[in-house]
């Protein structure tokens, strides 16, 4: 089982890129800027997710960080784990570290390459620490926050609490790092892949032409 995962998330990683479980408890929410305020009041939006030292087991490689840097993130990508994620019964937390391990040992990464992975439930995990430059678009890395999707949009729509996880990750992160709607990208619109997968890139083109 955790040969194919990893067989699958290589060939995607390289060419573009469960079982029932019970609510997960949520730990953390994304930083947000000391200063930053619309019209006078602070900015209260806020999404959960699941840390990484909640899920992961291996320790980031430090010799392989690269800071995100003293400026804000200006950008943010979309991707896809590019496997049918319902395929495989191992809970997502384990997901993650099979992903994160391959990325890491297999790869040479500091870790998992994307910032941001959420499940099929909705449910949002930090990968890789906003502090530190990814490992998602080759040649577009700097200050370009990278979030996933589990499993393969290209063949199968991503779920509605997906989406929605989604759109609050994207507006939040948007709206903290003053990022603008037009610099939201799927991972092919920076490179040459299928990476997210036709029925999550629409999904995207669809929020970006989006009013607030």
């Amino acid at each position: 089982m955790y040969k194919c995962t990893l067989i699958s998330i290589l060939v995607f990683c390289l060419y573009g890129c469960g079982s029932a479980r019970g609510r997960l408890t949520v730990y953390g929410s994304f930083p947000k800027p000391a200063a930053k305020t619309t019209g006078g009041k602070p900015v209260m939006l806020e999404v959960d997710y699941i840390p990484r030292k909640d899920w992961a087991v291996l320790k980031i490689e430090d010799v392989h960080t690269t800071p995100m840097g003293n400026l804000p993130p200006d950008k943010i990508t979309v991707h896809h784990t590019a496997e049918a994620r319902d395929d495989f019964t191992v809970s997502d937390p384990d997901y993650m570290r099979v992903i994160d391990r391959f990325h890491q040992k297999q790869r040479g990464w500091a870790c998992i390459g994307y910032h941001f992975v959420i499940g099929l439930d909705g449910t949002i995990y930090e990968g890789r620490p906003l502090t530190l430059q990814g490992a998602h678009v080759r040649s577009h890395n700097p200050r370009n926050i990278g979030i996933a999707l589990m499993g393969n949009c290209e063949q199968k729509s991503p779920s509605q609490a997906q989406v929605d996880a989604l759109a609050a990750s994207v507006t939040a992160l948007q709206t903290y790092y003053s990022i603008p709607k037009d610099r939201l990208y799927g991972h092919r619109d920076l490179g040459q892949t299928v990476c997210p997968g036709r029925k999550l890139y629409d999904i995207i083109k669809k929020m970006k032409s989006e009013e607030n």
